[in-house]
């Protein structure tokens, strides 16, 4: 019979206890450099403190002593809302990755800011047994974002007064205009009056038409003059609603309605009076004033002088359309033009800021503004939400 016969064992081995001491090693140096280079807290699965570095001890102002069995609620700032921790919790119970920017509030009432890398650590089973919270401290750049938002503002408001001062010079005839019928009339009135007293009686109808027109002047005036307060009000673009399409180019109409009869210009509007847009009201007219005023300047020595404005509404999206009969803007300008302080006009006429603002204001209400390049004439278009309620 044949038989395989055993003569020996051969009984290859390892020494894992290596292994084992070199991954702890590696582990340890990990955990070194990451306490000395970052704000630690480690909780358990309800979120109360286990151990946090000194770095955290530092940042909050509470010693571990302090912060230990504790919640992290102990430097809650109440900035974010619970939806915030909410969605965060939620993340990381479901085993993944939570990383995110957290306003909190130190022991002496300090605030402070970290960006945080929140993650669970699991057992051998795969459940969690813990949570580690790896932070660094954001408040310099926080801080420094904030001052050059301001300093952005800042300038924006510096233009917006520059642009303003720019409008109030184009629109000048616009109250001039109700002062010189006021005065010359309240002077027929004294004329009149005169006569009338030495028994002319004749002047009497004449009389109460120059009341008339001045009473009716005067009220042209107060809306001018209201038009005017509203327009220069410093805009709050979070203040966006529905709005008739109408109004805000009845508003910028009223303010250059004189300069365009001064400079004999005929103004033809074609807008869907239902259509409503979203805007913020008085944002929107300054910058359709804006181009009618920019428009009224570029016609100076045009014979033909007109103005339209138009609209038209698809897919929830309105445009307006304002044209002049102008022979278009040059190629090599179009690309410039949109920039801060770049201007065609003649020195002291522009600041060149105008155009500028009015981009930046379309895109504060989700719009956009472009030059319409194919057409003939000189055509801006601009596209906001809308919708047509019929």
């Amino acid at each position: 019979q044949d038989k395989e016969l055993v003569y020996g064992l051969v009984c290859l081995s390892e020494d894992l206890e290596f292994y084992k001491k070199h991954v702890n090693l590696e582990i340890n140096n990990f955990k070194q450099t990451l306490f000395s280079s970052a704000e630690v807290v480690i909780t358990d699965t309800q979120g109360r403190v286990k151990f946090c570095n000194a770095n955290f001890e530092q940042l909050t102002g509470y010693s571990s002593e302090e912060l230990n069995n504790k919640t992290l609620k102990l430097i809650n700032s109440s900035y974010h809302d619970d939806a915030f921790f909410q969605k965060m919790w939620q993340n990381i119970n479901e085993g993944n990755l939570w990383k995110g920017e957290i306003r909190n509030k130190g022991k002496a009432g300090n605030i402070f800011w970290v960006s945080s890398y929140i993650f669970p650590i699991k057992d051998i089973l795969g459940d969690i047994k813990e949570f580690w919270s790896i932070n660094h401290d954001i408040t310099a750049k926080v801080n420094a974002q904030k001052s050059l938002l301001k300093k952005d503002q800042e300038l924006e408001e510096a233009k917006r007064l520059s642009v303003i001062g720019e409008f109030a010079s184009g629109i000048a005839h616009e109250v001039n205009n109700p002062l010189a019928i006021i005065s010359s009339r309240a002077q027929l009135i004294d004329l009149y009056i005169e006569q009338i007293s030495k028994g002319n009686l004749n002047n009497l109808e004449k009389l109460k038409n120059s009341a008339r027109i001045i009473n009716e002047t005067a009220s042209y005036a107060a809306e001018l003059i209201a038009n005017l307060k509203s327009f220069s009000n410093k805009v709050d673009f979070e203040d966006l609603d529905y709005h008739h399409l109408n109004e805000p180019v009845d508003m910028a109409l009223k303010l250059s309605q004189s300069k365009c009869v001064n400079e004999g210009i005929k103004i033809y509007v074609k807008i869907l009076p239902e259509i409503k847009v979203f805007c913020n009201l008085v944002g929107l007219s300054q910058v359709i004033l804006n181009l009618l005023l920019n428009s009224i300047y570029a016609l100076r020595n045009i014979d033909e002088k007109w103005i339209k404005i138009e609209s038209s509404i698809s897919n929830a999206q309105v445009k307006i359309s304002i044209t002049d009969s102008g022979n278009g803007i040059p190629k090599e300008i179009r690309r410039k033009i949109f920039q801060p302080f770049f201007t065609t006009k003649d020195p002291g006429e522009g600041t060149g800021l105008g155009l500028a603002i009015s981009f930046k204001n379309i895109e504060k209400m989700n719009g956009k503004t472009y030059i319409n390049e194919e057409h003939k004439n000189t055509q801006f278009v601009l596209l906001l939400k809308g919708f047509n309620p019929r």
